[in-house]
């Protein structure tokens, strides 16, 4: 499961990288050893803030207070949390306060919201209509954020 996040993080990474530079996914010339030590340790670091949830999945499954549904809709927490790495590669030139599926909402990591571009600045948009009260609020009050 470690290596599934960690391979999760560093494809979200590049391909986040691809379109801040507007590069092709799959070129050649990005892949993880063509990224710059800040972006491979930004990856480390998202890697290593998913370890604690980790080992306290694993002890949940090993003491059987998981059904089978429980651990498959955990382990998709994980897929999400790539999210926030994909956002902070492709933002990466621009200073945004937060990023969609940070867990710094209540939504953590299923968050549906993303940041946009227009002329005036950069919007906090909600992708569904369900959204957290921090998501809806982030709406309203970031119209638009102007980064520093």
């Amino acid at each position: 499961m470690l290596d599934a996040i960690a391979r999760g993080h560093a494809a979200a990474a590049i391909v986040g990288t691809a379109e801040r530079l507007g590069v092709e996914a799959g070129s050649k010339l990005l892949n993880e050893r063509n990224l710059s030590r800040a972006e491979r340790q930004a990856i480390k670091d998202a890697v290593a803030g998913q370890l604690p949830y980790l080992r306290k999945f694993a002890d949940d499954v090993r003491s059987g207070r998981l059904s089978d549904a429980q651990i498959v809709a955990r382990a998709a927490l994980y897929a999400g949390a790539t999210r926030a790495t994909w956002g902070a590669a492709r933002w990466a030139s621009v200073d945004l306060p937060a990023m969609p599926g940070d867990g710094s909402t209540e939504c953590l990591t299923q968050c549906g919201c993303a940041w946009a571009f227009r002329d005036d600045g950069y919007y906090w948009e909600r992708g569904k209509n369900d959204s957290c009260p921090t998501c809806t609020s982030r709406e309203a009050q970031w119209r638009p954020w102007r980064a520093a």
